[in-house]
């Protein structure tokens, strides 16, 4: 987390309150301040007026001052085709103390004025390092997760630290992962979409019409419905493992839907004509008895296996868990709504299309 704005000791003390409050959060393991205490400094102001009179600049000053206690290097020393530096400060017991240098001579025009002339003191606190973020200084918090995933994560602690209450032009916002995953979900969704795609046309292909493969792609917002009730239920969000968990359940739910779809076809073309709609509802009934057997027992061993991942609440399960359950969701209610749903739109479809009578 990232906390931004102009004041670094008031971004600070936002950071330790938000760093209170999320490491209380249940799922978050560890909470780091990512930045360091200030370090104390004397600050000397300049005089400027008293400097002109005594004939010094600002520039002479600081050269003074830096050459009395860091040193300067005014030539070099070559001995034997090597150059060594000479360096000038004073004697180490000279600039052994602090207050030494309110003692230290500055050279003037006519005369030398002791530094204590010219400046005044005060103590303060210096930043050792600042961040910026567009501009504006930049304090940072990281949280290590347990068995929370990301995407709940980032919503729990955004209810969470309303009760801070931020000034003008202070705001929080989520760095980092937060980050790519938002951009990995855009990505995702184009992988859902493609996939979408790519079943409809190879469908297309493979029926050799572009009606049917409606009929059997139906069933994949059936599980799309479930994966979302399963999401509510189990309070996961939508993350990378969702995206993925859909790309695989699209390929998988549709299976059923064909089989179902290819019988009823084979029966139809196994009886020549259909005169009726008694006709085509006996060969849709016998078409959907045939094939439930093979499509529960499908399903049940795709689910029963993902079942112990599902409900896998140990270390790194939130990378797989929600994998999990978004197919044992989908692919369950998907199946169910596919038995029932399928054999009714095929049946209104077809006597539709051959405008058949009762």
């Amino acid at each position: 987390m990232e906390f931004v704005g102009d004041d670094t000791a008031l971004l600070k003390k936002f950071a330790k309150q938000a760093s209170g409050i999320v490491s209380k959060i249940k799922g978050v393991q560890q909470v780091a301040l990512r930045f360091r205490e200030g370090k104390d400094e004397l600050r000397l102001d300049f005089d400027h007026e008293k400097a002109s009179i005594a004939g010094i600049s600002a520039n002479e000053f600081g050269s003074t001052l830096k050459t009395s206690i860091q040193g300067s290097i005014p030539t070099k020393y070559i001995d034997d085709g090597k150059e060594v530096d000479i360096k000038v400060r004073f004697r180490e017991e000279d600039r052994s103390q602090l207050s030494q240098i309110f003692e230290y001579l500055i050279p003037g025009k006519e005369n030398s004025v002791y530094m204590a002339s010219l400046v005044s003191q005060s103590e303060g606190e210096s930043e050792s390092k600042i961040y910026r973020k567009n501009k504006r200084k930049v304090v940072s918090i990281t949280a290590k997760l347990g068995d929370l995933d990301l995407g709940t994560a980032v919503k729990v602690i955004r209810g969470e630290l309303n009760q801070i209450q931020f000034p003008a032009n202070y705001y929080y916002d989520f760095g980092g992962n937060f980050k790519k995953l938002k951009k990995n979900q855009i990505e995702m969704l184009l992988l859902v979409s493609l996939a979408f795609f790519l079943i409809y046309c190879i469908l297309a292909a493979l029926f050799e019409s572009f009606s049917y493969p409606f009929i059997i792609i139906i069933s994949i917002p059936f599980a799309i419905a479930g994966v979302i009730i399963a999401l509510f239920l189990f309070n996961l969000s939508l993350n990378v493992s969702v995206y993925i968990g859909l790309v695989m359940l699209i390929g998988i739910v549709v299976n059923n839907a064909i089989l179902l779809i290819e019988q009823f076809l084979r029966g139809i073309n196994e009886k020549g004509s259909i005169r009726n709609r008694n006709e085509l509802i006996e060969i849709i009934m016998h078409a959907s008895i045939d094939r439930l057997r093979p499509i529960l027992i499908t399903t049940l061993t795709t689910v029963l296996g993902l079942l112990p991942t599902a409900f896998d609440m140990g270390e790194g399960s939130q990378l797989w868990r929600p994998l999990a359950i978004t197919v044992v969701s989908g692919l369950t209610i998907s199946t169910f709504l596919t038995l029932i749903l399928v054999p009714l739109i095929f049946y209104r479809f077809f006597s539709w299309r051959n405008d058949l009578v009762h």
